[in-house]
């Protein structure tokens, strides 16, 4: 059965522009009102996410599937056939095609990161288990490959992390690689991201695991029968958004989203509602060791989602900038939150008839990621 996904961490790591860390702040933006542009503030082409979801499911697990969204899925199994996508915008925040988009996606391996572009092909290698480095493939933005079998490390971790070369507004992603390797000057257009995934659902994955030999640090004789029917992560859907101007608030559909008209000067008030139900489904079991027992505790966790918010033209946040780690890993800057509401302003020099707009990168605590993009027109 052939399950598409429409293309859309707590845990990835950034590196953009050349092979630095991406910085905390701009201080220039050409064509801007504002006197300092904020590290959220997009004039120019930018990678701003980056999605791991299944494209085709394989022959484990098939009952993923009784629990219908609209969600895409993304959690992966081995033998799954997963899609990359990396989302690049222009310099006014609108999504460039795939097409313009150039990648090439690594599997890092368990002992260390490598992308050395004589890896060969993970499909090709007989045999090959997450535990080791190789090539996933090239393309435009979006990739697909077959998520490979587990190893004795990831049945652990049930986590691949992946390298990704990104080139855009004319670059080459072989170049921006050559770049990285060489550890040579900034080459603009090229972005570079190690992406988490995450394996699973975990306990029916471990039950599998161990029929085929591979021996977990949970014993699956303590896995309680109820958590096997663990539902695979899903991205969060976005049910509503509300937008305010200090006095009123309106509530749209994230899929009727009218271009809002503001004026010169207003507050902007933004916040991000969940589908509660969909959020409800993704409730997941994390299992913690008994301190001097060899026993598990099994306990159910809700997921927190986290976002990075980007903005354009006459809009800018009103909030902190920074960047944020978050268990070892780097959130890209911009503006980062918990509860889904945000403040911004737009410029009080801003033409009538001006379009600018706000992007929300948002992921859950298992690195399923969607964007939205609104837009805004000021009018008289």
């Amino acid at each position: 059965m052939r399950v598409r996904q429409s293309p859309t961490p707590a845990r990835p790591r950034w590196l953009a522009g050349g092979w630095g860390l991406a910085a905390v702040a701009w201080l220039a933006a050409a064509g801007c009102n504002f006197e300092v542009p904020l590290a959220n503030y997009i004039d120019e082409p930018r990678l701003v996410s980056v999605s791991v979801n299944v494209a085709e499911l394989g022959p484990l697990i098939p009952q993923r599937l009784l629990i219908p969204s609209a969600a895409p899925m993304a959690e992966l199994m081995p033998f799954d056939r997963a899609v990359a996508r990396a989302v690049v915008v222009d310099a006014n925040g609108v999504v460039v095609p795939d097409q313009e988009v150039e990648t090439i996606w690594f599997n890092c391996g368990f002992e260390s990161c490598v992308f050395d572009p004589e890896l060969p092909r993970c499909e090709d290698i007989p045999g090959v288990t997450a535990d080791f480095p190789c090539t996933f493939g090239a393309g435009d933005g979006s990739v697909e490959f077959v998520v490979p079998t587990l190893g004795p490390s990831t049945v652990n971790t049930r986590v691949i992390t992946l390298f990704g070369v990104i080139a855009f507004d004319g670059a080459r992603a072989q170049d921006c690689l050559a770049a990285r390797l060489e550890l040579s000057e900034r080459i603009e257009g090229c972005a570079y991201i190690l992406r988490s995934v995450k394996l699973g659902p975990s306990w029916s994955l471990l039950v599998w695991a161990d029929s085929i030999g591979l021996s977990s640090l949970i014993p699956i004789s303590q896995l309680p029968l109820p958590i096997l029917a663990q539902a695979p992560n899903r991205v969060p859907i976005v049910s509503e958004v509300r937008i305010g101007d200090g006095i009123t608030q309106r509530s749209y559909s994230p899929d009727e989203l009218p271009r809002v008209p503001v004026r010169a000067g207003d507050p902007l008030t933004i916040e991000l509602v969940y589908d509660p139900n969909e959020q409800f489904l993704q409730t997941f079991f994390v299992g913690r060791a008994l301190p001097e027992s060899e026993s598990f505790l099994f306990r159910p966790q809700t997921e927190t989602i986290f976002e990075r918010v980007f903005t354009t033209g006459d809009i800018t946040s009103q909030q902190d900038q920074g960047v944020f780690v978050l268990d070892g890993g780097e959130i890209p800057p911009g503006l980062f939150g918990l509860d889904g509401t945000f403040d911004f302003a737009v410029d009080e020099a801003a033409q009538v008839g001006a379009v600018s707009r706000v992007l929300f990168a948002y992921t859950d605590t298992r690195w399923g990621e969607g964007l939205l993009t609104l837009e805004f027109e000021v009018i008289e």
